[in-house]
């Protein structure tokens, strides 16, 4: 929610306002703690600067924020996955509904996308030693269909396991390799870790979010938005897919060899197709 007040907003924002959104933003789990009186110490800004904050964000006071949030805490997975299940119940598929949903997520997506930084991107996977992943939770499906892909444009894959076989990993990493973060929902701390020791032995690192405000943006080269619903609503990887796609083909027209290996790979199977039917 704070990201999407941060999105509708931030126009009419002064340089105080920033901060004070930044600040939130950034210490999000401590929000329920929060009192003014702390936002106006920590930042240096007047009472009442923060007063008018909360009515630019179209909010009463700093209580209703955290109501709000904790209203929107309530939405888990299961409840997104109910809903979704009970308007699908009540309306039934319809084709028009799932293209518009579909078309609004492009549309926001793709506000926030830079083709040409999405190239530089493709550029320096293909210019890697190897591409390390971090893919937790549902983005781990992206993971495969992009090794799958990238598997015939000899591009080596490394998935990164969390928790404590993280360290084995940070110690292989080079600047000759390429970190690809899948971070979706929120900034869990492996996330952190790998940025700042990417950024301490120059690593390239880029990441694909569907946060607005991706907080560990300065430690990434290229952070990539993606939109994928409400945060009360079923999150799609639909969009997430069509951006990966789109990374796909860059990577792929950048490949002098990409069609000679196509083709090879079609004498291979019918060399062998006795043996293994597709």
């Amino acid at each position: 929610m704070l990201q999407e007040l941060y999105e509708q907003h931030k126009d009419l924002f002064s340089r105080s306002d920033h901060k004070i959104m930044e600040y939130l933003l950034r210490n999000k789990d401590q929000l329920p703690y929060l009192t003014v009186r702390d936002l106006v110490h920590t930042l240096q800004i007047s009472p009442a600067t923060v007063s008018r904050f909360w009515g630019k964000i179209d909010v009463r006071n700093l209580n209703d924020l955290k109501q709000r949030l904790h209203d929107l805490e309530q939405a888990t997975p299961s409840s997104r996955m109910a809903s979704a299940v009970k308007q699908i119940q009540c309306t039934g598929i319809s084709e028009e509904d799932v293209l518009e949903r579909q078309k609004q997520g492009i549309k926001r997506t793709w506000e926030h996308l830079e083709p040409q930084k999405l190239e530089k991107a493709a550029r320096l996977m293909q210019q890697a030693r190897r591409i390390y992943v971090l893919a937790p939770d549902a983005s781990l499906g992206l993971f495969y269909i992009l090794q799958y892909r990238l598997r015939r444009l000899g591009l080596e894959m490394i998935l990164i396991k969390t928790v404590s076989e993280l360290y084995e990993y940070l110690v292989s990493l080079t600047a000759r390799d390429v970190l690809l973060i899948f971070s979706y929902s929120h900034i869990i701390n492996e996330v952190k870790v790998l940025l700042r020791h990417c950024r301490s032995i120059s690593c390239p690192a880029l990441v694909f979010t569907d946060l607005l405000l991706f907080t560990e943006e300065d430690k990434a080269d290229f952070v990539f938005y993606t939109y994928r619903g409400e945060p009360n609503e079923y999150h799609s990887m639909t969009i997430p897919m069509l951006l990966l796609d789109i990374l796909i083909l860059c990577l792929t027209s950048m490949d002098t060899d990409s069609v000679s290996n196509s083709r090879y790979l079609e004498e291979l199977r019918k060399t062998y197709e006795t043996f293994i039917k597709r």
